[in-house]
């Protein structure tokens, strides 16, 4: 403690179980006398009352910074090397105090307790240092083995148990296909055609009633969904063909499941308030596995297979992953993608009519399929292309075609068909839109290999037909959609592409073609799209669809 001068110093034992240390210090005013007797007092120590301890009682070593390499020889570091002390900051342990029967400390618990006085006044810092001795205790052998026995026993009981509590929580799909006799005021000529705004809303209702049938029973918690395919005349009435979706424990019983669906439906329908009017005792129920609803599903105009991520615009926006948006198509005029389509029924597609101004040869044209341009999931030879009688370059007005294929398309989950809206339909700001395409990032910009999507808004034609926006160019045959601010919009080799929508049964539809803007992303200048209700009945007249 530099100049300090310990005057006194004591070490007391209190007890079995531990020891109490008291230093009082007091500090030489005089320099010279310290100086005087400092290195005689560095060698002062000495050793007294001598006395042996018990067990476990600590002992005490003193711990020195040295400043004085005089000294040195005074100090053994071979102390460093005994497994019972740890003491890695000091490069010197004072030990001459401690007996050769101690230094090996292989009986350490024997140590007696020495207490050092001295009145030595060092340069350097001097602190005690406690150090425990402890003896070792070992087990006995059948004391080891019957602990190792209850912990391997607990072990196995709490696997046993997470195993039994996963298998009985597991829950798998259960699928089937179900039919339902109705009859309803509406004729079957006005709900029977699929993706129609009756047909959509006798879905609606159907599907409300089964919802309704199974949340008010013991089942509530295990029903998924339920969902129309198709209708169906027959003598006295409707039959509705629809899919019901349940998730039960793997543990359960096939047959009791099937008794109690079955069960339910017959009971609650009863309670169903029509219009349609239900007939309980009709409904039918055939378990049915994956690959068949799989089938069922991709036969309906409009599913997919998971939710669209927001992004932004294709240009600079996210790829999407396969089965996202199915019946997006990439015509390709001698191998190389030229512009976007959309898959309508399993021989047609509809694009733009300016993608085939200067390419009119179909033998020239295929069709790909899939979220890649290279490697198609799918590919398909073209038949045919029908250019709207009245589309006439540079105009932007009946940008619309259809391309029929050389042969139908295989339905599967990645690849089928989008709804088309009925003539009447009426799509409003603030739906949920999406654009995709395999496009350019940028304005003249190369397209891309891989799908890409963006969320648009749809824009009033009275607000995009303003002096500062398109200065009334939008005709009746045309929609806007994206952002007035820009940063949001479809690009070169997009045109033809899909501008879809989805209902309230997450049916997706047709609302535009891709077809013009000025540039890409722009502040006001929108992405304009042929509006595909306008053209409804000439797609019907040509297609039959």
């Amino acid at each position: 403690m530099g100049n300090a001068d310990i005057s006194q110093s004591s070490i007391s034992i209190e007890s079995d179980l531990g020891f109490h240390i008291k230093t009082t210090e007091q500090q030489e005013n005089s320099a010279s006398s310290m100086q005087k007797h400092e290195h005689e007092n560095k060698k002062s120590f000495a050793l007294n009352n001598r006395a042996c301890c018990k067990e476990g009682i600590p002992f005490v070593i003193y711990r020195i910074l040295l400043d004085d390499w005089e000294l040195k020889e005074d100090f053994d570091d071979s102390i460093m090397e005994l497994r019972s002390i740890r003491i890695v900051e000091f490069p010197f342990i004072f030990t001459n105090f401690i007996p050769e029967s101690v230094r090996n400390f292989e009986e350490l618990s024997n140590v007696c307790l020495y207490e050092l006085f001295t009145k030595c006044t060092l340069t350097s810092n001097l602190e005690p240092v406690v150090v425990r001795a402890r003896k070792r205790t070992c087990l006995e052998p059948w004391a080891i083995g019957l602990i190792t026995f209850i912990s391997l026993i607990v072990l196995a009981v709490c696997i046993g148990l997470i195993v039994h509590y996963v298998r009985y929580n597991q829950r798998k799909t259960h699928n089937y296909y179900s039919t339902l006799s109705f009859t309803s005021d509406k004729l079957y000529d006005e709900f029977g055609k699929e993706a129609s705004e009756s047909f959509t809303e006798m879905s609606q209702k159907i599907e409300s009633m089964v919802k309704n049938a199974f949340h008010k029973s013991p089942l509530r918690r295990e029903f998924v969904k339920s969902h129309i395919i198709k209708f169906s005349q027959e003598d006295h009435g409707v039959l509705a063909h629809m899919l019901l979706i349940f998730r039960f424990r793997s543990t359960e019983d096939i047959e009791t499941i099937n008794k109690r669906i079955e069960n339910i439906l017959h009971e609650k329908l009863q309670e169903a308030v029509g219009p349609p009017q239900l007939n309980p005792e009709s409904v039918e129920i055939k378990k049915i596995n994956k690959t068949e609803t799989d089938n069922f599903l991709n036969s309906c105009c409009g599913t997919r297979r998971s939710k669209a991520r927001q992004s932004v615009r294709i240009v600079g926006g996210t790829e999407v992953e396969e089965g996202e948006w199915p019946w997006q198509t990439s015509l390709q005029w001698d191998g190389a993608h030229r512009c976007g389509a959309t898959l309508i029924n399993d021989t047609w597609l509809v694009s733009a009519a300016h993608c085939f101004r200067r390419y009119t040869d179909p033998t020239r044209w295929t069709a790909s399929f899939g979220v890649t341009v290279r490697p198609p999931k799918m590919k398909h030879n073209v038949r045919r292309i029908i250019v709207h009688e009245k589309y006439k370059y540079p105009s932007h007005d009946y940008d619309i075609a259809l391309v029929e294929l050389s042969k139908p398309v295989s339905y599967t989950n990645v690849v089928h068909k989008v709804c088309l809206p009925d003539a009447s339909h009426e799509f409003h700001p603030g739906d949920e839109m999406f654009v995709t395409g395999f496009g350019a990032l940028q304005n003249d910009g190369y397209s891309q290999n891989h799908l890409r999507q963006v969320q648009v808004d749809l824009i009033p034609t009275d607000i995009c037909n303003e002096p500062q926006i398109y200065n009334n160019a939008i005709t009746p045959r045309m929609v806007c959609a994206g952002y007035l601010k820009g940063r949001r919009d479809a690009c070169q080799g997009d045109s033809g592409g899909p501008l879809v929508s989805s209902d309230a049964r997450d049916i997706w539809y047709l609302v535009g073609i891709v077809s013009w803007g000025e540039e890409c992303g722009q502040p006001n200048k929108p992405g304009v799209y042929t509006r595909v209700t306008a053209f409804r009945d000439w797609i019907a007249s040509k297609t039959g669809i």
